[in-house]
């Protein structure tokens, strides 16, 4: 697939109001080019969770779930306060935040944060509860502390009541062909890699295809027939060709939402 412009991003360290801008094309295949994820990388760490960077992405020649995460986790799951986007982007981060309706933890505590800085949405310290003690019930435990912090500033009839609402909280259906960015959908002789062995991440992918609703049994770390289905499903629903198999475009794929 012919590339365009690379992925760029160029720094401007101002003391006072240090800038980002980033531009070309932050696709999937753009960022597999050559060292172009590495470079990125690079970059972009140093900026993970700091405050009081001006972000402008409104020259990005073209932008998909993938590159979008990337900043999203540069911002440590929230919008930041100076943030310049063109209009079609806007849907990439809307998705990404109603990801949180879909039982996708990360986005669950992305809306919490939102929620309780007032970001994009009225601030209201009881969704932020919600959505906190929601990712919270998934393991997240930056949400366990975020969810207790709340709970201060709220009365104990509040808490009662939204504990009440997390109980009987159930996520909704995932449209895979709308939020997840497949790749290799180009050529059907796509190679996706070779098969991951390693246990752990077997279970986090076993983990994260229940959470999609696949029924996977007991997330053990061992690809076996349910796991091997389970892949092909997600894998057709995607318009992948069908593997069975945890390889590396089925992680990418995978986190090109925040699951």
């Amino acid at each position: 697939m012919p590339l365009s412009q690379e992925p760029t991003l160029t720094l401007s360290p101002n003391a006072d109001a240090p800038s980002v801008s980033a531009s070309g094309t932050w696709q999937v295949h753009a960022l597999a080019q050559g060292d172009a994820m590495r470079t990125i990388s690079a970059q972009l760490t140093p900026l993970r969770g700091k405050a009081g960077v001006a972000w402008d992405l409104s020259q990005i020649e073209s932008l998909d779930h993938i590159g979008a995460q990337l900043f999203w986790n540069t911002w440590g799951k929230t919008r930041p306060q100076s943030l310049r986007l063109a209009p079609a982007q806007e849907e990439f981060f809307k998705r990404i935040e109603q990801a949180g309706n879909l039982g996708m933890t990360d986005s669950q505590f992305n809306l919490g944060m939102l929620h309780a800085r007032g970001l994009g949405v009225p601030q209201d310290m009881e969704q932020s509860f919600k959505w906190f003690s929601l990712a919270a019930r998934d393991g997240d435990v930056d949400a366990v502390k975020a969810r207790d912090d709340i709970a201060k500033s709220l009365t104990a009839d509040v808490v009662k009541k939204v504990k009440a609402e997390v109980d009987a909280w159930k996520p909704g259906t995932v449209n895979l062909a709308a939020n997840f960015a497949p790749i290799g959908t180009w050529s059907p002789k796509f190679n996706p890699g070779e098969a991951i062995v390693t246990k752990d991440v077997i279970s986090k992918v076993q983990k994260v295809l229940g959470k999609l609703g696949y029924d996977i049994g007991t997330p053990d770390g061992i690809t076996g027939p349910k796991t091997a289905e389970a892949i092909k499903a997600f894998e057709r629903g995607t318009g992948m060709t069908e593997t069975g198999t945890i390889n590396p475009r089925l992680l990418a794929v995978l986190g090109s939402q925040p699951v």
